[in-house]
């Protein structure tokens, strides 16, 4: 797409994410305008100096006139805050969205903030990213066949939603639509618990090696693949948990049954069941390639 879908798109945390968004945009040529915000500024002044945005800075400003998009990338909680702070600023010709991996919550809280002045929020999860973090990271095809999905409600005008649509698909994305709630439900199970497992098993070796000795050093390739998404930004995944809670407890609760199943099966020397189960999550995992 070499025509703008936007006048203005302005994206607030230009982190991994929030830098990919620039540049994929500035690639695609999806806004007249890339404008980036930053209380950080060195990163506004790295995003400047990498040439994703052609303006920036740590405060909020009266949007330029047109047509706009806004993108959250910031953390989960200061999001109501940055909506606060933009609020005077915004115009009708505006539609918000952000790329964070908890939805409901979110929309539930946005949506009358920014109702008060005719503004549609509507919830976007892009399915990507590394471990990695600051603007110094970002990818500018990072979104190329990934996918991204869009959480509209009832109340979602068509127009916002297919801008939203219109502009991931833009920067590569393939776009799918989930209920908010449904979409908590689903990365609690094939992202959330995954996280706090990894997270869980590096606590775990690094305990035991506090007490047994030399233990890490020799792990393989395998276990650091395994864990690589441990090195992700902690304070995130703090509120990725706190904010989706329930369903991440649910799933954390299941995983522990599976666990103690399996321990129950080697405490009692039961190798064969052991090995079906083995064999089970093992063509599981198959069919995901």
């Amino acid at each position: 797409m070499r025509f703008p879908l936007v006048d203005n798109l302005l994206v607030i945390g230009m982190g991994l994410i929030g830098g990919s968004v620039l540049k994929a945009a500035r690639e695609a040529g999806t806004a007249g305008r890339l404008l980036g915000m930053d209380r950080d500024l060195q990163t506004v002044k790295k995003a400047l100096a990498m040439g994703i945005a052609h303006q920036g800075g740590p405060l909020p400003q009266p949007m330029p006139p047109g047509k706009n998009l806004i993108v959250l990338a910031t953390h989960l909680d200061s999001f109501r805050e940055k909506v606060e702070e933009l609020l005077p600023h915004l115009t009708p010709e505006t539609v918000v969205t952000d790329v964070g991996s908890v939805k409901a919550p979110i929309v539930e809280e946005l949506t009358p903030i920014l109702a008060t002045k005719g503004i549609p929020f509507v919830g976007s999860h892009p399915i990507a990213g590394t471990e990695k973090s600051g603007v110094e990271n970002s990818i500018k095809d990072l979104f190329i066949g990934a996918r991204v999905i869009i959480t509209p409600t009832t109340d979602t005008p068509p127009e916002a939603l297919n801008l939203l649509k219109t502009f991931w698909q833009a920067l590569g994305a393939r776009v799918e639509e989930m209920d908010p709630q449904h979409h908590d439900t689903v990365f609690a199970a094939v992202s959330h618990l995954p996280h706090a497992v990894t997270y869980a098993l590096v606590k775990t070796m690094g305990d035991a090696e506090r007490e047994l000795g030399d233990l890490l050093r020799f792990s393989g390739g395998g276990f650091k693949d395994f864990t690589r998404i441990a090195a992700s930004n902690p304070h995130m995944w703090r509120e990725i948990f706190r904010l989706n809670r329930n369903q991440i407890l649910s799933f954390l609760r299941r995983f522990n049954r599976t666990l103690e199943e399996m321990e129950g099966l080697m405490e009692k020397g039961k190798w064969k069941e052991l090995e079906g189960l083995l064999e089970e999550a093992r063509w599981l995992r198959r069919g995901l390639d």
